[in-house]
């Protein structure tokens, strides 16, 4: 059994899906999909022997395919040698052990549990192109992800649309001020279709519809000029 876990997470997983302008419903429909599969219980019966992180993301897979769910999981190997160069170890053969309680788990816990016991400890996961992706923390950082680069041809679509579609192919988290409410329905026509970073795209789509983007933490935020002049004048007193 577990050979075939081996083979069916390579074929589920070792494909990157890269988004372009697409149909902002299908998008958002694709979003909520992946944020009910986190918060759906997982019975832990099966997770109780040891087994491999691959071996791991097969099972949980396996268990949604039973329910008729098509759980799309995608490991960024890559990232964990690019930011481990000294581990020798493949990220995919890091041992799994999960405690015998509680006896369900979401999808969500039990990714953590399981992300948590790799051994460079800097495991993370992003919501992005409809799918889970796993990677380094490192990579899922705001900062990292503001220097994403996006694609997208839109054509008299939404900005809250737009920013909705940078969101997904980025993983990063965009939020529209609500004040902001009208501007965020103005209709832009614009295409990216050379290498341009999130930050750029989102800064200028914003400009378009008379908005400005405040980098708040680890979100990006869309608010009026005058409330992004503030936010950045309460920022700069909070250091001072």
């Amino acid at each position: 059994m577990r050979a075939l876990w081996r083979g069916f997470v390579v074929a589920v997983l070792g494909v990157g899906v890269v988004a372009g302008s697409g149909d902002a419903q299908q998008k958002k429909h694709a979003f909520s999909a992946v944020q009910r599969q986190l918060n759906d219980l997982i019975d832990m019966k099966d997770f109780q022997q040891n087994m491999t992180l691959k071996e791991c993301l097969g099972l949980l897979i396996e268990k949604f395919q039973a329910k008729g769910v098509n759980l799309a999981i995608r490991l960024d190997a890559e990232a964990f040698k690019d930011d481990n160069p000294d581990c020798k170890d493949d990220v995919w053969d890091s041992p799994v052990k999960f405690p015998q309680y509680p006896k369900q788990m979401t999808l969500a816990t039990a990714l953590r549990v399981a992300l948590a016991q790799i051994p460079s400890r800097n495991a993370s996961y992003l919501i992005r192109d409809g799918h889970v992706e796993i990677t380094t923390h490192c990579r899922a950082a705001p900062a990292r992800l503001l220097q994403e680069t996006v694609l997208g041809d839109f054509r008299d679509e939404r900005l809250r649309d737009v920013l909705d579609n940078l969101a997904d192919q980025t993983g990063a988290t965009i939020v529209i001020d609500k004040r902001a409410k009208e501007k965020a329905d103005t209709t832009l026509t614009v295409s990216f279709r050379n290498s341009i970073t999130l930050e750029t795209a989102a800064k200028l789509v914003a400009h378009m519809a008379d908005l400005r983007v405040v980098i708040a933490g680890d979100v990006i935020y869309v608010t009026r000029p005058e409330d992004a002049a503030r936010f950045k004048e309460e920022k700069a007193d909070a250091v001072q």
